[in-house]
């Protein structure tokens, strides 16, 4: 066993720990949700720093949870594991729609969210759905967490280049019917695609 698997199987009390407090602070925010009438209207940064930061963050930790579980959990069934794989995914979906489209984690749980599409079975019109949101979302990201050199995380940007020439070359297919929207993502034929 390798020291990632380790990691995860040691830190399992932990895992469950935060999925706790990540759901404890999603069922608060949904007792007690933003209100614009309640808080001043000057500073619009309010609510995204007191309610869609730390709500999409307690969806990507339960994401994150469900990833570690699938990956290192005791239970390694292929069903047991596409569910934990499912569940990461959407919730790394909603942890994206929390954020605005410029904030930088708002395409990198979409990416997170790409990542389990494969195993998770999705269709292909959620698959390009999720790919034009990175494709928008990531020049107004760019603008603005972009500007100086050393907050460019070159590791994401060769991501986002390489997830661009996914969706361009799967909207290629689309329209030549190799890929039906209504169906199955044809994850084997994205997999030959050259992509430096």
């Amino acid at each position: 066993m390798g020291a990632s698997a380790r990691v995860g199987i040691e830190n399992l009390e932990l895992l469950e720990t935060i999925f706790e407090e990540a759901d404890a602070l999603l069922q608060d925010l949904e007792k007690n949700p933003y209100d614009p009438n309640d808080f001043d209207h000057s500073d619009p940064g309010f609510n995204l720093s007191f309610f869609g930061n730390i709500k999409g963050n307690a969806f990507a930790s339960k994401a994150l949870y469900h990833n570690m579980l699938g990956n290192f959990g005791k239970d390694q069934k292929v069903e047991t594991v596409r569910k934990h794989y499912t569940s990461a995914m959407e919730l790394y979906i909603l942890a994206a729609a929390c954020l605005p489209e410029d904030d930088e984690n708002h395409p990198w749980y979409l990416n997170c969210a790409y990542n389990f599409m494969e195993t998770a079975d999705a269709p292909t019109s959620l698959v390009m759905d999720v790919l034009e949101k990175i494709r928008i979302s990531v020049p107004t990201m760019q603008k603005i967490w972009c500007q100086n050199p050393s907050h460019t995380k070159k590791f994401r940007e060769d991501v986002y280049v390489k997830l661009l020439k996914i969706e361009e070359h799967a909207k290629s297919l689309i329209a030549q019917k190799v890929i039906m929207l209504e169906g199955p993502f044809n994850w084997s034929i994205i997999k030959t695609l050259p992509l430096v």
